[in-house]
């Protein structure tokens, strides 16, 4: 954090105890804070918050400023309003490449056939992904998210085994430490279908996300994104794919993770 020196701490236990708080709070959000200014006339504290690191949620900007608001609740209660300049994750797609794909791939044991269900593309079309062809931004995001959305699975996953391990040692249980764990979303059923410029209107007013939190998590340009969300652009089986995964990683960040059926 720079500039932690304007923040107008009532005393040294309060300035000790924020210390403490952001440190957890960053660590769980990956959300970098920087003090920008502080208007001692007018009492406001200007904050810059953006998620650098992607931990277990997507976050919209309003969403980063809900929490925002949350970690300053003591200097807030003392009438300091807080300004905040919120940035959203953006996703460094240039990193989705063919070898990506097949370490992924190769990490959940799925088939090119897999894919070919996941993505909504024909065979022929995933073996030019897996050789580096054809790899445009709408595709980068689709793999992106799709494997956002297996991660997180992996995530869930191996807490309940490591829970369910716990629980049986200390019962006395014996532990099969050689059962093997499916890692797949048995009930991720992919329906591109859905996705029409309304659905993403709808979407977008469901989690309160903005256009421009859109144009930075996708990867598009502002003119391209308006042109999607207003129905003025042809949704193309990519880009279906990349919404539909988005959004769906998108739910698992803010939904209470016990809603999802998990592989057995």
């Amino acid at each position: 954090m720079t500039n932690f020196n304007l923040i107008p701490f009532a005393n040294d236990e309060e300035s000790k105890s924020f210390v403490i708080v952001k440190g957890r709070f960053t660590a769980i959000s990956g959300i970098r804070v920087d003090i920008l200014e502080y208007d001692n006339t007018k009492q406001i504290l200007k904050v810059r918050a953006e998620q650098v690191v992607l931990k277990n949620t997507i976050r919209s900007s309003k969403r980063i400023c809900e929490s925002i608001m949350s970690l300053f609740q003591k200097i807030r209660e003392r009438g300091i309003m807080i300004h905040i300049v919120a940035l959203t994750f953006k996703p460094d797609f240039s990193k989705v490449t063919s070898t990506f794909i097949k370490e992924k791939i190769a990490r959940y044991d799925i088939k090119q056939v897999d894919l070919v269900y996941f993505m909504g593309l024909d065979k022929t079309t995933i073996s030019l992904h897996l050789k580096g062809e054809r790899l445009t931004n709408y595709t980068k995001a689709a793999y992106f998210y799709l494997f956002r959305v297996f991660d997180r699975f992996r995530a869930i996953q191996a807490g309940k085994a490591a829970l369910e391990r716990s629980e049986k040692f200390r019962r006395g249980e014996e532990i099969d430490r050689n059962k093997k764990t499916n890692w797949i979303p048995l009930d991720y059923q992919p329906n591109f279908d859905i996705i029409t410029a309304a659905y993403i209107r709808e979407q977008k007013k469901k989690y309160e996300i903005k256009n421009k939190d859109l144009v930075k998590q996708m990867g598009l340009d502002k003119s391209t994104m308006s042109l999607i969300v207003n129905g003025g652009y042809k949704l193309t089986k990519p880009i279906k794919a990349a919404f539909f995964h988005y959004f769906y990683a998108f739910q698992m960040s803010i939904e209470d993770l016990e809603n999802y059926t998990l592989a057995k």
